[in-house]
């Protein structure tokens, strides 16, 4: 299987989630950074950075630039703080941490996005 999936968008975890689990299918979800969102760099009220992906593809604004995707993003901010870990290191450790997850992927627009995942994330055993 491959849903989406990440601290926002959690509907797997009622049926999908536990069945694949149950009958031993691989899940390997995609979007775990919510698009972007999670990243930290959308803010509640706040103008949509130029060029970032909500500004180039504006179709995923209604799934996470919501009060319950802003609720969860002060949660990771708080997190983030608390820990010294960026809201990317947060979001990806949690994910692959996640009973049933067998990998995620990542959709990167440009190396430093790739290297900011690689290094930040953690490998599952």
């Amino acid at each position: 299987m491959q849903p989406p999936y990440n601290l926002v968008q959690r509907d797997i975890e009622a049926d999908l989630l536990p069945l694949c689990t149950a009958q031993n299918i691989g899940v390997i979800s995609y979007s775990p950074l919510a698009a972007g969102f999670l990243t930290g760099k959308y803010r509640h009220d706040a103008a949509i950075p130029s060029g970032t992906r909500f500004d180039v593809i504006p179709g995923h604004q209604d799934i996470y630039f919501t009060e319950h995707g802003y609720q969860v993003l002060e949660k990771l901010d708080a997190e983030s703080q608390a820990t010294g870990k960026s809201h990317v290191q947060l979001a990806l450790s949690w994910i692959l941490d996640q009973p049933g997850i067998t990998s995620v992927l990542i959709g990167a627009r440009n190396m430093g996005q790739i290297d900011q995942a690689i290094g930040n994330s953690t490998t599952k055993p």
